[in-house]
């Protein structure tokens, strides 16, 4: 019969004892519900304003953020917006007014995708600017 030997330094342990993890509490994932639901509205809101809107407000704007309220009644969402240098104000004007405009198409196509409880009103707000130079006009030299 061999005497019980220690365990070497650094060896695991032979009786490791189970401690189970404690359960995610139902307030983290809910929010973790929330967050993914965000990731996805801002995806689906992108697509539909890069690929389906043929606004010419909407050239330049970058929808970046999106935070829904807690019970699901408004997503506030913030873009980035590029223009021209020297044409700020106008621009910021021309996509606040074309972001409104499209609100309902963005609504719509949401309601379309997923069936959400409360189909959530958006709110636009702008978060950043980047100015680029301008595009050269055709035929100059």
């Amino acid at each position: 019969m061999t005497p019980e030997r220690p365990n070497r330094p650094g060896a695991p342990s032979r009786a490791t004892p189970f401690t189970p993890q404690p359960a995610a509490s139902a307030a983290d994932a809910a929010a973790l519900r929330a967050e993914r639901l965000e990731r996805i509205l801002l995806a689906l809101f992108r697509s539909v304003v890069r690929e389906e809107s043929t606004d010419p407000g909407l050239t330049g704007v970058d929808l970046v953020a999106l935070r829904l309220s807690l019970d699901g009644a408004e997503a506030r969402i913030g873009y980035a917006l590029e223009v021209p240098r020297g044409e700020g104000q106008g621009a910021e004007c021309e996509a606040a007014e074309a972001l409104a405009r499209a609100a309902p198409l963005l609504r719509a196509r949401l309601a379309e995708v997923i069936d959400l409880p409360v189909l959530p009103s958006l709110t636009f707000a702008l978060e950043r600017v980047r100015e680029v130079p301008r595009a050269p006009r055709a035929g100059a030299a």
